[in-house]
């Protein structure tokens, strides 16, 4: 992973937005229980603490998809989902990838 990320304060926000996103519509496609409202928030909150911690240092990406993915799974897993949670963890990985870099 090459991208080279901006975490200034508010780029930090939209960043964490946009990961939130991501996760939220995997947790959607693995039939994630509960309202998306609450997902939704819980994602963000998850995700943009983790951002906030990890930061955006180059040579961290792959540091903060690990930290990012777990942090969402476990949003997920706190709701309960469909099928297998392995595929629900990998897909998480695979869209927060996209999302990062």
């Amino acid at each position: 992973m090459s991208a080279t990320l901006d975490c200034r304060e508010r780029r930090r926000d939209d960043f964490a937005g946009k990961l939130a996103d991501a996760a939220l519509a995997v947790t959607a496609k693995h039939g994630v229980r509960g309202p998306s409202v609450e997902r939704e928030l819980e994602l963000w909150h998850s995700v943009g603490d983790v951002v906030r911690d990890t930061g955006c240092a180059p040579g961290r990406e792959e540091t903060l998809l690990a930290k990012v993915t777990d942090a969402a799974y476990r949003v997920a897993l706190t709701h309960g989902a469909r099928g297998s949670f392995l595929d629900l963890e990998l897909d998480l990985w695979r869209s927060l990838r996209g999302a990062i870099a």
